[in-house]
This record gives structure tokens, C-alpha cells and sequence, in this order.
């Protein structure tokens, strides 16, 4: 696929066809090393397309290493480039559960709050009228109260007892035999 470059009428292969470096041509005839130097005001023309950058970066890298074991909590990254050039750099691992979402603080807290004395409804009602979001940016829901109180093993609010515990009357011995 050709791409027409110039005033002249010149043109020079797509840089998504798999061409190499020299060989991607610019509209006033210069090679890709002489482009390299203009790499930063390619990379943010606003007409190259995300899969035009996803090329330019298999032009120019080499190699990619990663290293997860050598320094705990922390990734080294090595990238050697084509034109020799080594960059290292060093990111924090992220902790497991770090990028979970996570429901507010201040509604756990105050979940933690009612849980004995409220039932789940009137607590979820209660986020809600307070403008609180659960981790997923929705309303609050009896569930989603109840999942956080067993979660976090918090007591259910009870105003009546509980099924089947109603207490019978205890048999006498004649009425055993």
C-alpha cells in the first residue's frame, strides 16, 4: 500500500506494510534514521494513527527484557534499541488486590456503624441519601450490605426471632410413653 507524501507526487510505502527503516520515506525524501531524529514530532502529529505508533515502535525496538525476581516489589525493564541505545527503568509491582475496586471507606464505615441496629435496607437507603456509590459507581442495594457485613463478620440487625426457634413446650413423661 502507497501513501503519496509530497508536493511532487513522491510516495513511499505505508508504515504499517512492514517496510524497514530506511526504506520509510518522508515527503521530503529522507530515510527513517534521519526521521529518527524527528521521532517525538511524528509520534504526536495528530495524523498518526495508534497502529502507525504500534509500528514505529517495532521499527525502533530491538528487545524488551523484564525482570520481576531480582528486586523484590519492583519490575526492571530493559530496552534495547536499535540504534544500540540501552534504557533501564525500574516500577513498582503492584501489590495483589491494588488495582480492585474498592468500596468507599466512608460507607464501610458507616455500614460498620448501623449494622446491629439498622436492617440492610434502611442502611442501604441511607448511603444512598448520602450520595455514597458502591466500588462499581451504583446505588447501594440491601445485597451489597449484607455481602459487606459478612465480609467484614458483623452481626444482622434482628427485630423478630428466627425461623424455627420458636420454642415448643416441653413433653412430660407421660406424654413421652
Amino acid at each position: 500500500m502507497e501513501r503519496e507524501t509530497g508536493a511532487g507526487g513522491a510516495t513511499g510505502p505505508e508504515l504499517g506494510t512492514g517496510g524497514t527503516a530506511g526504506a520509510v520515506e518522508s515527503d521530503s525524501g529522507r530515510t527513517g534514521c534521519e526521521l529518527s531524529q524527528d521521532l517525538p514530532a511524528i509520534w504526536s502529529a495528530g495524523t498518526t494513527t495508534n497502529q502507525e505508533r504500534k509500528q514505529l515502535l517495532r521499527m525502533t525496538i530491538e528487545s524488551v527484557q523484564l525482570d520481576g525476581v531480582s528486586t523484590p516489589g519492583r519490575i526492571e525493564i530493559q530496552i534495547r534499541w536499535r540504534s544500540g541505545t540501552i534504557t533501564v527503568a525500574s516500577v513498582k509491582r503492584a501489590a495483589p488486590g491494588e488495582a480492585l475496586l474498592k468500596t468507599p471507606e466512608q460507607a464501610v464505615s458507616q455500614i460498620h456503624e448501623m449494622a446491629g441496629r439498622r436492617k440492610y435496607t434502611e442502611i442501604a437507603e441511607g448511603l444512598n441519601s448520602a450520595g455514597l456509590r458502591t466500588a462499581f459507581g451504583r446505588r447501594f442495594t440491601s445485597q451489597h450490605v449484607a455481602y459487606i457485613c459478612r465480609r467484614d463478620g458483623l452481626s444482622r440487625y434482628r427485630k423478630r426471632a428466627r425461623r424455627g426457634s420458636q420454642e415448643r413446650p416441653k413433653q412430660t413423661d407421660t406424654e413421652k410413653s
